[in-house]
C-alpha cells in the first residue's frame, strides 16, 4: 500500500520488496523509531542549527520568482534565501505556495490505532499482515472506490521488548494500520463510528486467528483518521505514503526535489525522489542537500 497501487497494476519489479526483506532481514534504530528523530536532532544541534518548536508554517513567501521568507501561523516572518520543505510535496504546493492542486496520483489514507494492553498478545508476532478474503475487489476499493471495505486489510506491529522488564510490568503496545481511501473520495463519513466498526472489524479478525486481544485488554488507546493525518501532518489528501509509484511517477518522472517556480525552494520527503518509505525519506534529505550544493556551485 506504501507504493500506492493494487498489487494487480504495479509493475512487477517491485516483488524485490519483500525479496529483500524476507531474505536480508530489516533494520530498526535500537530503541525505536523515534531514535532516529533524536539522532538527526542532536546532528542539526551539533552543526549549529536553531530549532524553533512548535512553530508551524503558514505560507512560503516569495517575489519575483525567488523565495524571501516563511511566514509562521503567529505572524511573525522569517526572512531566508533558502529553504527545504519536507511538508508533503503537494501540500506545500497548495497550502503554502498557493499553486493549484497538482495532477497527482496518491497512495491511499489509512486509519491507525495505537493500543497499549495488559499484556503482549499470544500468537502475535512482530510485523503481522491480514488480507481480506477478497483480495482484488479490496484493493480496487482503496484505489478507486469511495468507501471503506467492509473486509479491509490491515497491518499490526507488536515489538518485543528489547530487555525483561524490571517490575513484573508486562504492558505492551500494538499498533494497527487500515489502509482506506483518500479523503477525496470519502464523503460524510462519520469518523467516530467508523473507526469503532473498523476496531471491532479488527479485533474480531484477531480472535478467529487465535490471538489473545479483546476489547477490555486494551488500556489506552489513540487512533488517528485521514482528517488528523491531514490536519496535524499536512498530508495531502490524507495520503499516508505521499505520491504512489505509478510508471509515470518513478525515477526520473517523479516530481523534482527542488521549486522551478521558486528559486530557493526545495523539497524532501515521500512525494519527492527517491520514493516513500522511512529510508527512502531519510535520503531525501540527504539528495536535497546535494541538490542545494550544486546549485550554489
Amino acid at each position: 500500500m506504501y507504493l500506492g497501487g493494487s498489487p494487480f497494476q504495479l509493475p512487477g519489479l517491485f516483488t524485490i520488496l519483500p525479496y529483500g526483506e524476507l531474505s536480508e532481514g530489516l533494520w530498526w534504530p535500537r530503541g525505536g523509531m523515534y531514535k532516529l528523530v533524536e539522532a538527526l536532532e542532536n546532528l542539526a544541534c551539533q552543526t549549529g542549527v536553531r530549532l524553533h518548536r512548535r512553530a508551524r508554517v503558514r505560507k512560503i513567501l516569495h517575489r519575483n520568482g525567488r523565495l524571501r521568507g516563511l511566514e509562521l501561523q503567529s505572524g511573525e516572518e522569517l526572512p531566508c534565501e533558502l529553504a527545504v520543505s519536507n511538508v508533503d510535496l503537494p501540500t506545500t504546493l497548495t497550502e503554502l505556495l498557493g499553486e493549484a492542486r497538482p495532477q497527482m496520483t496518491m497512495s491511499p489514507s489509512v486509519v491507525t490505532f495505537y493500543w497499549v494492553v495488559r499484556e503482549r498478545p499470544r500468537g502475535l508476532g512482530h510485523h503481522t499482515i491480514f488480507l481480506p478474503r477478497d483480495y482484488r475487489a479490496t484493493f480496487q476499493n482503496l484505489i478507486q472506490g469511495r468507501q471503506i471495505p467492509d473486509d479491509p486489510a490491515f497491518y499490526v506491529a507488536c515489538p518485543p521488548r528489547e530487555s525483561e522488564p524490571q517490575s513484573g510490568e508486562q504492558r505492551a503496545g500494538v499498533f494497527v494500520l487500515v489502509p482506506v481511501p483518500l479523503l477525496s473520495r470519502l464523503q460524510g463519513i462519520a469518523w467516530d463510528e467508523e473507526t469503532q466498526r473498523l476496531k471491532q472489524s479488527v479485533l474480531g479478525r484477531l480472535k478467529s486467528s487465535g490471538i489473545g486481544l479483546e476489547a477490555d485488554g486494551i488500556q489506552a488507546e489513540r487512533v488517528f483518521t485521514p482528517v488528523e493525518w491531514k490536519s496535524r501532518f499536512g498530508l495531502y489528501q490524507g495520503s499516508a505514503f505521499g505520491a504512489a509509484h505509478t510508471l509515470g511517477q518513478v525515477g526520473p518522472f517523479r516530481p523534482k526535489n527542488y521549486s522551478q517556480r521558486v528559486r530557493g525552494l526545495y523539497f524532501a520527503g515521500a512525494s519527492t525522489t527517491p520514493g516513500t518509505g522511512v529510508p527512502m525519506v531519510v535520503i531525501s534529505g540527504r539528495l536535497a542537500a546535494e541538490r542545494i550544493q550544486a546549485h550554489a556551485r
